[in-house]
């Protein structure tokens, strides 16, 4: 698939299944990957040329867990879109609940966010969306990053914050011991 797409870029033509004659056509292309095509590229799964004439003007967005602070505006768009859709007057979203969106991971970046507001918007009878209307797994989420915390907080503690002796215990690299330090907000 990756050769024909390839060809229509280049050629600006296709032929349709079954038939010989060619289309001709005047296209943009506008792709999106959670992918890293480099990666690809070296593995094999991705061809370069197409890498190439793709990636004409690349745009890197980060995902939603690296740019926490567009939560609640990206709530607030959401909300007013649900209202349309879904025809509730639903006015706001608590901050008990706007505390959870934010500290969630978000795996499955803005479209998880959508459609956890979404759920919520269905579930919420009420005027504004608490924390019991939100999906099960965000509130469960955030229990176990605390539970976790703590107990790498406690760890840390026993070791006098000495970070080899705390990696060690853990049974993890100092590197990734720093990154759940970064990711807790210890450091």
């Amino acid at each position: 698939m990756q050769l024909r797409l390839l060809h229509v870029l280049q050629d600006g033509e296709f032929e349709r299944v079954g038939d010989s004659t060619p289309v001709k056509v005047n296209v943009r292309i506008i792709a999106a990957t959670n992918k890293d095509l480099k990666k690809e590229i070296e593995d094999g799964r991705f061809r370069e040329d197409l890498y190439y004439r793709l990636s004409v003007v690349e745009i890197e967005l980060p995902s939603l867990r690296q740019r926490k602070e567009d939560i609640p505006l990206l709530v607030d768009h959401f909300l007013e879109r649900l209202r349309i859709k879904i025809d509730k007057q639903i006015i706001s979203i608590s901050e008990n609940a706007m505390q959870v969106l934010i500290e969630y991971y978000w795996p499955g970046n803005i479209r998880e966010l959508e459609h956890s507001l979404e759920h919520a918007f269905i579930v919420c009878s009420g005027d504004i969306i608490e924390v019991k209307h939100l999906p099960s797994h965000l509130g469960s989420a955030m229990v176990r990053k605390n539970d976790d915390k703590n107990k790498l907080v406690t760890i840390l503690e026993q070791a006098r914050w000495n970070k080899t002796k705390a990696a060690e215990v853990l049974g993890i690299s100092r590197q990734e011991l720093y990154r759940k330090l970064r990711r807790f907000g210890l450091i």
